[in-house]
This record gives C-alpha cells, structure tokens and sequence, in this order.
C-alpha cells in the first residue's frame, strides 16, 4: 500500500512537470503567431503614410519596432525607427506604445489591435485627450526570413 502512494505521487509530480513544460512551449508559440514584418498604410486627411512594424519574441515577452516606410511633412521622416514599449498580449489582441519623442508623451501612439485572418487589425490615436481614433491593419510581409 505504501508503494502505491509512494507511485501515485511520484506520476502525479510527472504529470505536472509535463503540464508546465507544455505550457512554456505554447506560450512560445503563441507569440510566434504575432512574430515576423508587418507593414500598413495610416490614412488621414487624404494623406497615407506606409509603416512597418517588426515584432520579435524575447525573453518572455514580445518586443518590436515601428519604422516610417514613406516620406512624411514634419518631425518625423522615412527611415525613422522606435522601439514599441508597454507591450501587451491578451488572447489575440495586442497593444502598445510608440514614443515618438522623448519626454513628450502627447505625442506617443496608442494601437489596439486583434490578430485575424486579414492580419492585424484595430485602431491608433496619439496619447492626447481627444485624439481621433484612426483605423489600421498591419498585413504581414515577411516571417523568419520567409516573404509572403
């Protein structure tokens, strides 16, 4: 009888490692879903602007940059990259920050966005009271080397 137990506890303690390992693995693996380049075209006012977005797993978190693709009027230029902060990932939606400018965080952009079959879609607005909310989808380009 002791033997049994002493059995039942060891595969229970197995068990459980087993979970948690696969856990880890699918937790992986679902960020690998948001992984790769991601480009969009922002509309307003009749003006498109064409930006990418580069989203990467790291440690345990998902990390990225958002670049300017296309010539723009004002502070900001084609070329231009910024590391997205304040990630967050619930289920399939994802949002987080560009600080466009240090110390300004008026000037910040704030993205929603939910993951679906036509990509990422959802909304972005400047961090200021009032900012007009402005509909986008990222349509992914390119996956670990791989073009689509």
């Amino acid at each position: 009888m002791y033997k049994t137990k002493k059995t039942h506890l060891l595969m229970a303690i197995i068990c459980s490692l087993g979970i948690f390992s696969s856990q880890a693995y699918s937790y992986g693996e679902y960020y690998s879903s948001f992984e790769g380049e991601w480009e969009a075209e922002i509309s307003e006012r009749d003006e498109g602007v064409l930006v990418g977005l580069e989203l990467y797993v790291r440690g345990n978190g998902l990390r990225g940059e958002f670049k300017i693709l296309s010539d723009v009027e004002g502070d900001v230029k084609k070329g231009m990259s910024f590391y997205i902060e304040d990630v967050k990932v619930r289920g399939d939606n994802l949002s987080f920050i560009v600080p466009l400018f240090a110390g300004e965080e008026d000037d910040n952009l704030f993205f929603e966005l939910r993951l679906g079959w036509s990509g990422l879609s959802g909304t972005m607005r400047e961090m200021y009271r009032g900012s007009k909310i402005i509909p986008v989808t990222f349509n992914k380009v390119r996956r670990r080397g791989l073009w689509y």
